[in-house]
């Protein structure tokens, strides 16, 4: 029986960055016969088609019924024939661009963390999540996601990351801080550092 792969996650407002990192990790895995793949979310399935509306303003929905519309999606890619749950009983490592902790910082202050935390209790906890910490004045115009407009939002999210990575430390989970401000290859490398020494 394969050994259960692990869940790493990508986290932070850059995504150009965090999939050009989850596509050189998973590579960088599979040069050393390593079964792994690479993912994002929210997804391109039906709920994530409609939270990617809703983020770019182009949907109108109450902070509930987006947290549930975003945890939809992740059950959904957990679950689906192809999905998250399926690499990992497989042996594969799974890295993601985005997950739970995504979602607690989009709503942070606007749905309540005790809540959204047991509505997903049912979802794996990621063996490590990477933070990637990339400087305001390099956000400048980008997007998260399918273009997720960030603009305004840039301020709230930051903050609802520190509010929430600093929860799920105190309780407990594996959640580490890479300074995302110097060159693309010094971030891999330490990214890849942490993922080594997760998966020995």
């Amino acid at each position: 029986m394969a050994e259960t792969g692990r869940l790493i996650v990508l986290e932070g407002l850059n995504d150009a960055m965090l999939g050009s990192l989850a596509e050189q990790l998973c590579y960088g895995l599979h040069a050393q016969g390593i079964a792994a793949e690479h993912t994002r979310e929210p997804t391109y399935g039906p709920a994530g088609a409609q939270v990617r509306l809703a983020r770019q303003g182009r949907l109108q929905l109450d902070p509930v019924s987006l947290a549930l519309l975003c945890l939809a999606d992740r059950l959904d890619h957990l679950d689906r024939e192809a999905g998250i749950r399926a690499w990992l009983a497989s042996g594969r490592h799974a890295f993601c661009v985005h997950y739970a902790l995504y979602a607690y910082a989009w709503q942070w202050g606007q749905v309540d963390w005790d809540w959204q935390r047991r509505t997903g209790a049912s979802g794996p906890t990621p063996d490590l999540t990477l933070y990637v910490d990339t400087s305001l004045s390099a956000l400048e115009g980008a997007c998260v996601g399918d273009s997720e407009v960030l603009g305004s939002n840039v301020e709230r999210l930051i903050k609802g990351y520190d509010q929430a990575i600093d929860r799920l430390q105190n309780e407990g989970q594996s959640v580490v801080i890479v300074d995302g401000s110097g060159a693309p290859d010094e971030v891999y490398r330490v990214c890849r550092r942490h993922v080594t020494d997760l998966l020995g």
